[in-house]
């Protein structure tokens, strides 16, 4: 027996309490590489015409574990996940899922901000996405870092933990397939990372959140109930993070030596980049 902590970071959306027939848990990363951006308003605010303008920059999937060449396979390069990629630990043990109150209690609810939402089966499950994350068994948790909320499944499995890692087509047709074994050669704890993530989060984004929207059907809203997790007026709001400038995130990422600049993205604390949940 071992167990594993999967640790998710950035856009990851959870699809939990069987919402999905036949999957208990599944964490979609929507494909959120294109750079972005709009006007938003909302329904609940002082002035209900109020226009906020703002810039969604590119977040990527990536995994990391300490002491796993993850790039040896061909679906994974530089960390980087191929787009529509599906996870799942195949030797985990069968010991029912459950959640810590934790999870209901700080993860954001995407039909508090948005009540219209409703899931896109093209996204959900039909690997329109950047990839997927599903759990079968295990407990899943939340904790708040600084002002952003990540979510955590510890995992047991019979042995080392393997992690299928599978290529899939937009059919959601297998089209490739490996397995790694997730034992380092340490006695660190068993941590893999898994997140939809970007360096430019690292000097301040107010709006990412709306990314998680990429799953709805009708993808990012343009009128909000109230402001979300990071926004100016939502939760987590930082007031003196100086507004993203994209020419310069671009410029700043290719000093950072991209794409080893992912690395630290896994660490940034933005509520704007906390995960979500549905329902």
């Amino acid at each position: 027996m071992a167990s594993l902590t999967v640790e998710f970071r950035g856009i990851c959306t959870h699809f939990w309490n069987n919402v999905l027939h036949g999957m208990p848990h599944r964490v979609v990363l929507p494909d959120a590489s294109p750079l972005r951006g709009g006007l938003l308003q909302f329904t609940d605010s002082i002035d209900p015409l109020l226009d906020s303008p703002y810039f969604l920059l590119p977040h990527f999937p990536i995994i990391q574990m300490k002491g796993v060449p993850f790039d040896q396979s061909g679906i994974v390069m530089n960390g980087l996940l191929a787009k529509g990629s599906h996870l799942r630990i195949v030797n985990a043990v069968d010991n029912g899922l459950s959640y810590d109150r934790s999870f209901t209690e700080l993860v954001p609810q995407l039909t508090t901000y948005f009540t219209g939402y409703i899931p896109s089966t093209d996204v959900v499950t039909g690997a329109r996405t950047s990839a997927y994350f599903d759990i079968f068994s295990g407990t899943v948790s939340a904790y708040r870092d600084v002002e952003d909320v990540r979510v955590r499944a510890v995992i047991e499995t019979a042995g080392p933990p393997v992690l299928r890692a599978t290529a899939m087509t937009a059919s959601d047709e297998a089209v490739s397939t490996v397995e790694f074994t997730l034992a380092p050669p340490s006695e660190d704890p068993l941590l893999l990372l898994v997140g939809n993530t970007s360096p430019f989060c690292l000097d301040g984004c107010d709006f990412d959140f709306l990314l998680h929207y990429l799953t709805e059907v009708s993808g990012i809203p343009a009128v909000l109930t109230t402001p979300a997790p990071g926004m100016p007026g939502g939760p987590g709001f930082v007031p003196d993070q100086s507004a993203v400038d994209p020419v310069k995130a671009l410029a700043d990422l290719i000093s950072r030596g991209f794409p080893g600049a992912f690395s630290a993205a896994f660490f940034e604390t933005s509520a704007s980049c906390s995960d979500s949940r549905y329902p």
